[in-house]
């Protein structure tokens, strides 16, 4: 269980995640925790990363620890990137197929399927000489461009879509049962109806976009916190940055360590932000 987001503007994308995660055994739920990573960098040396949600492993190997090796087939491995010809389409393709190898042979080809469509990710960031974010999402089983710049996903992603659009998700869906074919129109002519919050101009700085990030979080967080039953999204809340030039940073993350136990690290961090004030 999950929120996942990708939000993107002219300057760059933002990932954010919560961390909850649910371990479940024939469609029972039997414990939660909140430590789950849900965000990566595809390519130390490339602005991209990924982020997932849906079913977070493959048999005895977590969706994590399968796209970490991913990014070692990405980085030096026998699908290494030529660093200048590249296309996030393709690298989402390969991400697609290797999970799907994963799945066929942990599982074998008849399970592996259900699996596969039980996951799903976003490869986000740039490709050579690209002056905009790019943001591909594996859905119904193929990898595809995502147009509008917000991916909202996971199950906590209804309590957003009715705070962005005012309505809930099933409403606009027998809405599209009724208008059919001229469902695109219908939308487009009463966008400023059910566009309640402009919430994401294209030239919003991106520490505003991070902000946002955060608090829509905090909002499916709350929202699953009160609602009767257990509670499917929560814990820390992780967030991740893609730009042009500075790549793929990470500005809230957990950590195994605990800084108050480390103080060295305080000091270290300190030296560093030094060191980045002289330059």
């Amino acid at each position: 269980m999950t929120i996942a987001l990708v939000l993107a503007v002219n300057d760059g994308a933002v990932l954010a995640s919560d961390s909850m995660v649910t371990i479940t055994s024939r469609g029972e739920e039997l414990q939660n925790y909140e430590h789950g990573n849900k965000i990566f960098n595809l390519h130390r040396r490339l602005p991209i990363g990924a982020i997932t949600w849906g079913y977070g492993g493959i048999g005895y190997s977590s969706v994590e620890t399968l796209t970490k090796d991913f990014r070692q087939l990405l980085e030096n491995g026998e699908q290494q990137l030529d660093l200048t010809n590249y296309s996030l389409q393709t690298i989402a393709e390969r991400y697609h197929e290797f999970l799907t190898s994963k799945a066929e042979e942990i599982l074998g080809k008849d399970s592996a399927q259900g699996v596969m469509n039980r996951i799903g990710f976003a490869v986000v960031g740039y490709a050579p000489k690209s002056d905009l974010p790019e943001i591909w999402q594996y859905k119904l089983n193929k990898v595809q461009l995502v147009k509008d710049r917000w991916l909202i996903n996971g199950d906590g992603g209804e309590s957003l879509f009715r705070l962005i659009y005012g309505m809930g998700s099933k409403v606009l869906h027998t809405i599209f049962e009724y208008v059919g074919e001229k469902w695109e129109s219908f939308v487009n002519e009463i966008s400023d109806e059910i566009w309640t919050y402009k919430l994401l101009p294209n030239p919003m700085p991106i520490m505003s976009v991070i902000e946002l990030a955060r608090f829509l979080c905090q909002v499916a967080a709350g929202i699953s916190r009160f609602l009767p039953g257990t509670t499917t999204v929560g814990g820390p809340i992780e967030i991740a940055t893609i730009t042009k030039h500075e790549g793929f940073k990470w500005v809230q993350r957990k950590h195994f360590y605990d800084l108050q136990l480390n103080p060295q690290l305080w000091l270290m961090g300190l030296q560093t932000l030094v060191g980045r004030l002289q330059q």
